[in-house]
């Protein structure tokens, strides 16, 4: 995927930075170990096209010195090779491995091999080892793949520096054709990583995929932000309705256990009540217990009767204080052991 091709990336440049490289310098000439450069150099030439002699002096240099490294050495394999140049550029490989057909020290072990060729052999050593090497070298193809060559890029910035002088697109539309990889992708969708295919309009139309593209992603992220805060919201509901039905259930609890005791205290008050009204109109009791209930019942009777009289009480407003009472004190502790706020 786009994803695993960018961290394929990003832990490549990490894993050079961190790389630790000893450079050593170029080994001296040695006559017996000279190659044949006119003759390498005409292999070259027809495996590979320089635009640059110094590169190609270089490239006879770098396997002159293999050579060298080698010395009387005829490795049957890589690993007991005691050099071996590896590069990207499978022409120069191809060039170096059907000139050393003819010398000793590179007829079973090229001088010369690609960096594709290096890896296939590593994994094919031991394929358990690195299981997803075969992967980990799909990915970094189809991700140079998906890249704009230097020739193709070149060009597309040169048409972009002409739009924005002739006025046709603005700057800030130029800072994004240079600066956003959406371009680059876009641009390869185009033209198949044809620069022959690239004309003004193709960048116009570039710009247009890539401002739609932008528009899309953050319409995407705007939307991905609602349904989030409507899961919050939604969340925060549930959660406020789980904690209303808790107070709910608390606070009933309290009120019927509090309604209970002010139902008990009630029936306690008028059984007083009567026996105070049975003490007046002439009840008596022989019995010093009976005749103890029936002088408190009198004194309660007295008392309510002037209760009732200076505010107006009735067994009824007494009640209803009770419960209030209890039911703010039930309420009280039940906050208290719980952690749910609680109101009467």
């Amino acid at each position: 995927t786009k994803s695993d091709l960018i961290l394929l990336a990003g832990k490549a440049d990490e894993e050079l930075q961190q790389a630790k490289i000893d450079i050593d310098d170029t080994p001296p000439y040695v006559d017996r170990f000279q190659i044949d450069q006119q003759a390498f150099e005409q292999v070259l030439d027809d495996g590979v096209s320089y635009f640059n002699p110094r590169a190609k002096q270089y490239d006879v240099n770098s396997v002159r010195s293999i050579y060298v490294l080698r010395g009387h050495s005829n490795p049957a394999s890589v690993e007991k090779s005691r050099a071996t140049l590896v590069t990207s550029n499978s022409g120069f490989a191809r060039a170096a491995y059907a000139y050393g057909q003819n010398v000793e020290q590179s007829r079973d072990v090229s001088s010369v091999i690609t960096d594709f060729s290096l890896a296939n052999m590593a994994w094919l050593k031991a394929p358990i080892g690195a299981p997803g090497l075969p992967r980990i070298e799909v990915l970094a193809f189809s991700y140079a793949a998906l890249q704009p060559s230097r020739e193709l890029l070149d060009k597309f910035l040169s048409e972009v520096e002409k739009l924005q002088k002739n006025n046709r697109i603005t700057e800030r539309d130029h800072q994004l054709l240079r600066s956003t990889s959406l371009a680059n992708e876009e641009l390869m969708k185009l033209t198949l990583g044809d620069d022959s295919a690239l004309t003004e309009e193709t960048v116009i139309q570039t710009l247009g995929r890539v401002t739609a593209e932008i528009k899309r992603e953050e319409a995407t992220k705007t939307a991905d932000e609602v349904q989030a805060h409507q899961g919050t919201k939604q969340e925060l509901n549930a959660e406020s309705e789980k904690r209303n039905r808790l107070q709910e259930r608390l606070y009933w609890k309290c009120d019927k256990s509090a309604r209970r005791i002010t139902r008990g205290i009630g029936a306690f008050i008028v059984l007083l009540l009567v026996i105070g009204l049975l003490e007046g109109v002439g009840l008596r009791s022989t019995n010093r217990l009976g005749g103890w209930i029936l002088m408190v019942g009198s004194a309660a009777c007295l008392l309510f009767s002037i209760a009732s009289f200076l505010i107006g009480a009735t067994v009824k407003s007494l009640q209803d204080k009770v419960h209030g009472y209890l039911l703010r004190n039930f309420i009280t502790k039940e906050s208290k052991a719980t952690g749910v706020a609680l109101s009467s």
